[in-house]
């Protein structure tokens, strides 16, 4: 790991300390770890240990690029003047996906139809391009890629939403299971009395573990668009970072993928 010779001043080595500690504790909810990583991103915290905020996301706590920036999108919307309508990362993120003149409106309808959720969101922002003199000029159609570039097919979007968000909340909870562990066992707690040091390996080993629900590529069996009957991403239509650096997938096949992306971008 390269270190940069621009070093923190106290005050910002011990808001970098407080951020770290925020994300590896898992946090109330993914706009605090939103928050932090802002906080992070935003004053170059991570420059004494890493040379970009990428980087720091993914060796610090495995988590990637993308996730990371919708993470703080998230916390964007929730600490902008619309948050107080905003409960989860699904809405926030719907919301964000609108033009900031619009929001409100778009709240406004969604509303209508019982309760603002996320697919409501969705459903009264193209209400409100119809009703619109500009009509789908006010927002282009998002396009998502996968770790390496590779287009996200529409059919796997949700369930790829979906394991982004349940791999971050399970990881961190592994996460808060062993920094606390290990607060404990150094403190000498008591209550920590029957609890050895293994706990904290088997935590950390848990966290590993859960990476793998994780999605990180596009299958590169099925494309993500015949799925159903895929062995290699089992019908999710994507695979993990595990799989993908696995011999599952042939050194030839990952660069061709990865050329082909190079390709597009």
């Amino acid at each position: 790991m390269k270190k940069l010779s621009s070093s923190l001043s106290e005050k910002e080595s011990k808001r970098y300390s407080a951020c770290k500690q925020q994300i590896a504790e898992g946090m109330q909810t993914v706009f605090d770890t939103g928050l932090a990583l802002k906080e992070i991103r935003d004053g170059k915290l991570y420059r004494e240990e890493f040379e970009t905020f990428q980087d720091f996301c993914q060796t610090a706590y495995q988590i990637g690029r993308a996730h990371a920036y919708r993470l703080i999108e998230s916390a964007e919307v929730k600490i902008s003047p619309i948050g107080d309508k905003i409960n989860n990362e699904a809405q926030a993120r719907a919301i964000a996906k609108v033009p900031e003149a619009n929001q409100k409106n778009v709240l406004n309808i969604a509303n209508q139809f019982g309760e603002i959720t996320a697919e409501n969101i969705r459903k009264a922002l193209q209400i409100s391009k119809n009703l619109s003199p500009i009509g789908d000029k006010i927002t282009a159609k998002e396009i998502r890629h996968d770790a390496i570039g590779r287009i996200l097919p529409e059919e796997v979007i949700e369930d790829w939403d979906r394991a982004e968000q349940t791999a971050s909340r399970l990881r961190s909870c592994a996460s808060e299971i062993k920094v606390t562990v290990e607060r404990g066992l150094a403190d000498k707690d008591i209550i920590f009395a029957e609890i050895t040091n293994p706990t904290i390996s088997e935590a950390a080993g848990l966290h590993y573990t859960l990476s793998q629900i994780a999605p990180h590529a596009v299958c590169p069996n099925c494309q993500g668009r015949n799925r159903k009957n895929c062995q290699l991403c089992k019908r999710r239509g994507w695979i993990s970072k595990f799989l993908f650096n696995s011999p599952a997938v042939s050194k030839e096949t990952k660069a061709i993928l990865e050329k082909a992306a190079a390709t597009r971008k």
